[in-house]
């Protein structure tokens, strides 16, 4: 149907004119209106790109075109019957009752009901009851048409509202461009009824109103935006044709917000604010303050609920804290103390004590209240300890320490003991003890360290401690003037023994060929397990040089008497090497050299005993001649890398390769490192080649690593290359000049490397793992390393040697030698390598020790750089599940 619109001025107002002749244009145009209605069975379809029901702001017009389309096509299905004062709609049958005559009749029926009360009083009621009323129907509307429509979006929600509040007959809907329609504490909506049924039938009835009339219309619109948005919202007529207004004005809001609102528009508008608010207020005061002071509450309410709920959970997760707190500090397995501050002495008293000091030191808590911790008896040799705690105490530091204490009955336990002062004003008033008892763990890594520095077949020392007791007399001998020996010692015939009556019955016997030589030694001595049928003695403070071979014809007297080992009387004999220091060397690695070499000597000879000579050394024209090739050889392009794969074990993963030198001679032989490395050991060659070998590699690496391939390479230093203080600056050049990061890059330093100058060897690590390369001792086990010296190196992990991975399936005590390595290494934090590994099972054994990584021809042999390509390309698998 059409409606012709009153032209607006800026305000929302229409141009000035006579208030009589308005009333009577829009009489006449109600009448028009009612007519047309009668006359048209349905409602035309408006066009899809036209609103044609309400006005509204560009913004808005594409969710109201969707609506207009949507309840066009609702009401095409309307079916009018007159005589049963009903309507059908889409299928719903809805009973014909005119908003405008309900309006005014309730209102007059209420009024009348209530006249006893007093005009004001009775006319509120009906307003009221009327706009309570209308607000629950549009809620119902409003769920029934957006569960129709599907939609959720809340601007879609509305705007069906007043479109089909204008396709139902009732009004012609205007919403200003003022109106920010939104679903939070923000809402506002301005917007004209410039043809409200309501109104006009006050109007019809020749009546005329003092305040507003349109309040089934309000609520309707309130009940509908409230639905649609999820806010409580109210409508309220601030202008009305009733009164004398030129439109049917509406504001809606929040009740919080409503006389703001008001106000706001009174003064934009030209209305006055005391006049609006007095509309407002007299239209629906009780359902306007009840919405209000509902919200209120509501707010009040729940930010109380919300305050009552965080500080319950505050609190409640304060007494679980505290209570698992309590559970666990009482039931810990550490003592816990907390003692606090005194004068005196002494400065501390105990104050609390849980089960677990109590156990720890066998004293109750009962008896321990009050008085000092240092009741606790220390040993004698850690009396000095309780001294150095009150000193820390005055001082206000942590102190911690690890003593040995004694529980009541005098029993001797390790005790470590951390205390820390509690933080507060001034001087710390509480103090907290840490206490626990690590006799278990002491014991242990003592059982770990012994079984690292001593054989476990003999029980003698090992390598690693014979390094360690030569380098303590050499540091005798040059404070005191004096001169020791080495004795290097072979069993001769032992193999044929081993061979003939077994692996059980060698090592009986080497046990025992340990404690005889043993027997023939001073206290001050030192007898060592080299590996297999190896000895060496250290012989301290020489009185005369023929000391030493008198000590080892004794030897070879006592090795002479026959051992009765199983039935048999089985005899050995040996071959015995000698040096003195510092005639023949004053470093480990020379002497033990040299010893070696006169001890082969000695068996070459079949003479028993043999005193090192320089000539016994090869310095031949042949080696001079090798050493001459060696160095064109490396200009010659005749060295070569193989790489042999260190796979991890658990995963199967290749991490690393090691890059391993091969020399191909002009005349067609092939030369493995030991075979010409040891020519070369002390010479500018040394330098040369690794400077050589660690381009090649490192550049191999890189290659591989762009190739996709992520693994990493290690490289081996000589002895020689560890003393050279250029070393890190070389390897830093290497990787910068290939781009390689340093984590991919480890170096491999043999046990003697790193001791024959320690002071140097772990000035030259730690400049290299500052680099970030990694740092391997190489044939862990075999050498001579000093656990004083490894715990203040900065390797990375331990490699072990072959000799004992190849044993140890037959050879328990190899396997013990393996496990131990295995934990030290893992207590040390560091990673430990396998090399050797020949068979699936040796794998399988260092899997179930928890070894990291491996290497062997069982997982591959050396290969070349093309032929290692294609095997990192499809390596097999080595994993767990192997």
């Amino acid at each position: 149907m059409s409606r012709k619109r009153p032209t607006r001025s800026v305000h929302g107002s229409t141009e000035p004119s006579a208030a009589a002749p308005r009333r009577e244009e829009l009489l006449a145009r109600i009448a028009e209106l009612e007519a047309e209605l009668v006359r048209l069975g349905q409602p035309r379809l408006p066009h899809p790109e036209r609103l044609t029901t309400v006005n509204v702001p560009a913004q808005f017009e594409a969710p109201f075109l969707r609506a207009q389309e949507y309840v066009a096509r609702y009401f095409a299905h309307r079916v009018e019957q007159p005589d049963t004062a009903t309507i059908a709609i889409a299928g719903e049958r809805y009973v014909l009752l005119r908003a405008a005559s309900l309006s005014v009749e309730f209102v007059e029926l209420v009024t009348k009901l209530y006249q006893d009360k007093g005009a004001i009083e009775a006319r509120s009621v009906a307003n009221n009851l009327l706009y309570d009323l209308a607000h629950a129907i549009g809620k119902a509307d409003a769920r029934s048409f957006q569960r129709k429509m599907a939609v959720h979006d809340p601007i879609d929600n509305l705007s069906a509202g007043p479109i089909h509040f204008a396709f139902s007959g009732w009004a012609f809907v205007d919403i200003s461009a003022e109106s920010r329609p939104s679903p939070d504490e923000n809402y506002y909506l301005l917007y004209d009824h410039p043809y409200s049924f309501e109104s006009h039938s006050w109007l019809a009835k020749g009546r005329c109103s003092d305040v507003p009339v349109c309040i089934m219309n309000a609520g309707y619109s309130s009940g509908w935006c409230e639905e649609s948005f999820g806010v409580p919202l109210v409508a309220v007529e601030v202008e009305c044709l009733a009164c004398g207004g030129e439109h049917c004005r509406f504001i809606m809001a929040p009740p919080a917000r409503i006389e703001a609102h008001l106000a706001e528009y009174a003064r934009r508008h030209g209305v006055s604010a005391a006049s609006a608010a007095h509309v407002h207020a007299a239209a629906v005061p009780e359902f306007f303050q009840r919405k209000r002071l509902e919200d209120e509450l509501r707010r009040a309410n729940d930010e109380l609920e919300a305050r009552v709920r965080t500080r319950t959970q505050e609190l409640e997760r304060a007494t679980e804290q505290l209570r698992l707190l309590g559970s666990a500090v009482e039931n810990a397995t550490e003592g816990f103390v907390i003692m606090r501050r005194a004068d005196g002495a002494d400065p501390l008293r105990i104050t609390f004590v849980n089960q677990g000091f109590a156990r720890i030191t066998g004293f109750a808590g009962d008896a321990v209240l009050g008085r000092s911790l240092a009741q606790l008896p220390l040993a004698a040799e850690s009396a000095s300890a309780w001294d150095a705690l009150h000193e820390r105490v005055r001082r206000g530091e942590p102190f911690e320490t690890e003593t040995t204490a004694l529980r009541p009955d005098g029993t001797p336990y390790a005790l470590e003991l951390h205390l820390m002062p509690v933080p507060g004003a001034g001087a710390a008033a509480h103090w907290i003890g840490i206490l626990r008892d690590v006799s278990d763990r002491k014991a242990h890594l003592e059982a770990l360290q012994h079984q690292a520095l001593h054989d476990v077949l003999t029980g003698l020392p090992n390598r690693m401690l014979l390094h360690d007791r030569i380098e303590q007399s050499i540091h005798a001998a040059r404070r005191h003037g004096t001169s020791f020996a080495l004795l290097f010692l072979d069993l001769d015939g032992f193999k044929e023994i081993n061979d003939t009556f077994g692996h059980y019955t060698g090592d009986i016997l080497l046990a025992n060929v340990g404690a005889r030589m043993r027997a023939q030694l001073r206290a001050s001595d030192t007898i060592a397990r080299l590996g297999g049928d190896e000895f060496a003695v250290v012989v301290g403070e020489l009185t005369h040089a023929e000391d030493a071979s008198q000590l080892a014809r004794q030897l070879l007297a006592a090795l002479k008497q026959p051992f009765p080992i199983e039935g048999h009387e089985l005899v050995v004999s040996a071959s015995i090497g000698i040096v003195h220091c510092p005639e023949h060397g004053s470093d480990p690695t020379t002497l033990m050299r040299r010893a070696d070499v006169a001890m082969y000597a000695a068996k070459a000879a079949r003479s028993g005993i043999m005193r090192y000579d320089a000539s016994l050394d090869v310095h031949s024209p042949a080696r001079i001649q090798r050493i001459s090739e060696l160095r064109s050889s490396i200009d010659d392009e005749h060295l070569v890398l193989h790489y042999q794969p260190q796979v991890d074990i658990v995963s199967g993963r290749t991490l690393r390769v090691e890059a391993l030198l091969r020399w191909n001679r002009a005349d067609g032989s092939r030369l493995l490192p030991d075979e010409f490395l040891p020519l070369i050991e002390s010479s500018e060659t040394s330098d040369r080649l690794l400077r050589w070998v660690l381009d090649r590699a490192i550049r191999d690496c890189r290659e591989w690593q762009a190739a996709g391939l992520p693994v990493g390479v290690s490289v081996n230093l000589s002895p020689h290359n560890l003393r050279d203080r250029e070393l890190a600056d070389v390897i830093a050049a290497a990787l910068h000049a290939h781009d390689l990061a340093p984590q991919h890059l480890t170096i491999e330093i043999t046990e003697s490397g790193i001791l024959g100058d320690v002071a140097l060897a772990t000035a030259t690590c730690r400049r290299l793992r500052e680099l970030g390369v990694g740092l391997s001792i190489d044939d862990f086990g075999t050498g001579y390393s000093s656990l004083v010296h490894l715990k203040h190196l900065p390797f990375t992990e331990l490699k072990i040697d072959r000799s004992f991975t190849g044993e140890m399936l037959a050879n328990e005590h190899d396997a013990a030698i393996v496990r131990s390595i295995i934990e030290l290494g893992h207590q040390l934090g560091r990673a430990i390598v396998a090399e050797g590994v020949e068979h699936a099972d040796v794998l399988a054994r260092l899997r179930a020790y928890g070894c990291d990584l491996a290497q062997g021809y069982f997982i591959s042999r050396p290969l070349e750089k093309a032929a290692l390509r294609d095997w990192l390309l499809d390596p097999p698998v080595f994993s767990g599940a192997t």
